[in-house]
């Protein structure tokens, strides 16, 4: 399975926009078995696919697989997990090593059913950024031609390359 975060570190640069049409196409064009993963707090994601109605919901949510309290287990063609106000809390009580290893353990239980996984991250470089990351194949850097976003691409760049050289060789840029 391919697993695809959208990160940048300066909110407003059309994270979720691209994670969700990504995976509308990926899905309804491609034909392909989407799994989306909502990290964001904001819950922009979790909403805007809830409401469309065009995907299925988990019955667990990412913030309590990442703190190990829900294993997911569920598959659809296309399946939302929401994201929760859990997530706020994780980076006070959870080490970012746990973070990984459960965030590892859930797509491993589903990774023969999906054929990708896409991550809609925050725009802070904490545990969700470093768990995701970590456990990905690819990455996507959503960007504007303003200053603030560019030092945002500059970060996350930075923040992946350190990534890649220590947890996860596998790690690769698709785009800015």
């Amino acid at each position: 399975m391919k697993t695809l975060c959208v990160v940048n570190e300066k909110g407003g640069v059309g994270k979720t926009f691209v994670a969700d049409q990504f995976a509308y196409f990926l899905h309804f064009k491609a034909g392909l078995n989407v799994l989306v993963i909502d990290l964001d707090q904001q819950h922009n994601t979790s909403e805007i696919l809830e409401k469309s109605g065009l995907c299925s919901v988990a019955s667990v949510t990412s913030g309590h697989i990442m703190a190990g309290e829900s294993e997911l287990n569920e598959t659809a063609p296309f399946l939302l997990v929401k994201s929760d106000d859990r997530l706020l809390e994780l980076e006070k009580t959870l080490e970012e090593d746990e973070a990984c290893m459960n965030l590892y353990n859930a797509l491993e239980n589903v990774k023969d059913y999906f054929d990708i996984c896409i991550f809609d991250l925050n725009p802070s470089p904490d545990v969700r950024q470093l768990s995701a990351l970590a456990v990905s194949t690819d990455y996507v850097v959503p960007f504007e031609v303003k200053m603030e976003s560019i030092q945002g691409v500059e970060a996350v760049l930075t923040r992946a390359r350190i990534i890649s050289e220590s947890l996860n060789s596998s790690l690769k840029l698709d785009g800015l």
